[in-house]
Formats: structure tokens, sequence, C-alpha cells
């Protein structure tokens, strides 16, 4: 279960006060100060919002998961109105690679081991294992998110990105920032640095959609 009250403290390790990041999201105060204390809005308003906020899918907030729904829900008669779902790929590093080499191609969705289900649009939408500890709180070890290589990111969005040459670990998950020209990668957990995007990396796609256990 997303725990939302994590995001928030996040929040406001980075200085807002509640009152202030109350204004940014757009609801009122004591929504934050109730999440605090564990308290999970009702309001489907106020759930969109919250999604907004942290680019996540309301599902994710309101139900718990991504979603997805289990196999009786998809085929009884209630659910006529659902997006398809398919399977699409949870890719390693090195096959991701293979995104930034064949940027055209769809030959990469063949190579994942693993498959999972999701109605995101998009015909190269893919799945990866968060590799480390550097996205906490909001994405963890061993989670799974699902990218898009066909959407043009923008400032704040999360993104994966890959280094060409050669490093032992050269893929990484960040949240992309504009500082003037430059193109910051903010690690959320304080115990990594940010580092400027260079010319030898390249961002292979963006985050749609936050995370589930597998």
């Amino acid at each position: 279960m997303i725990n939302l009250g994590n995001f928030i403290r996040y929040q406001l390790s980075e200085g807002l006060t509640e009152h202030e990041l109350a204004e940014d999201i757009g609801v009122p105060t004591f929504t934050i100060h109730g999440i605090l204390k564990g308290r999970v809005p009702k309001s489907p308003d106020i759930l969109k919002k919250l999604a907004r906020y942290f680019r996540m899918d309301a599902n994710l907030l309101r139900f718990g998961k991504l979603g997805f729904v289990n196999s009786q829900e998809k085929n009884d008669g209630s659910a006529g109105h659902l997006k398809p779902f398919r399977k699409v790929p949870i890719l390693s590093q090195a096959e991701v690679s293979q995104i930034v080499a064949h940027q055209d191609s769809l030959a990469f969705l063949a190579a994942g081991k693993e498959m999972v289900e999701t109605e995101l649009p998009g015909a190269r939408v893919f799945a990866l294992h968060v590799e480390n500890d550097s996205m906490e709180p909001l994405f963890h070890e061993g989670e799974v998110v699902f990218v898009n290589p066909d959407l043009r990111p923008q400032s704040g969005d999360y993104v994966v990105v890959w280094d060409h040459t050669g490093k032992p670990d050269p893929g990484c998950l960040r949240q992309l920032k504009k500082n003037q020209k430059r193109s910051i990668l903010h690690p959320l957990n304080t115990q990594y640095k940010d580092t400027p995007l260079t010319s030898h990396q390249k961002i292979v796609g963006r985050v749609v959609r936050l995370r589930m256990n597998l």
C-alpha cells in the first residue's frame, strides 16, 4: 500500500511548510495534517490533486494499486469501460540499452524475460525494476516502474537515464530538473547528490506510472 505520508514528509523536508505545500497542491492545510496522521483522503477530487502533484496515477492513491484489476473484475460485465490490458516486458539495464540504440524499433519489446500487464497507452511502454535506494521514499529497490520512451520529459518528471560510456552501473532513475540552461538529475534520497545530465547520457524515457511490488 502506498504511503502518502512519506511523500508529504519528503516535500516538507525540502523546506516547505504544511500550509505552503497545501497551497501548491490545491488542498486545505488540514488535509496535509491528516495525511501525516495516517488518514488517507476519501474525496476523489483531493486524490486527483495529490496524484497530479506527485505525478502518479490516482488509482494508486485511491486503491493502493496501479489501476490493475483482478481477472474476475476484468471479465465481468461491469468492466466493459476499462481500457484493454496487454503484457509489456520488464527489461534489465542491458536490455534498456537497446532502446537507445534502436529508437524507432519495437524489437526490444521481445527482449524481456518477465512480463507484466498494464492498460497504459503507448506502443513502446516497458517496465523496469528500481535498482537501488537513490529515489526513496517514492521508489524503493526492487519495485517496478512503467516507462514510455516516446514521451518528451519535462522539468519535474521522473526519467530513466542511460550512460553509454560503459560505467559498471550505467542506468539510473532520477527526477529531471532544469537549472537555467542545464538539465539536472535529482535523486530523492538526500544521501545521493544532484548531477548534471552530460553528453554521455541519454534520457531513455519518462516514468508514466509509479510503482508495483513484484
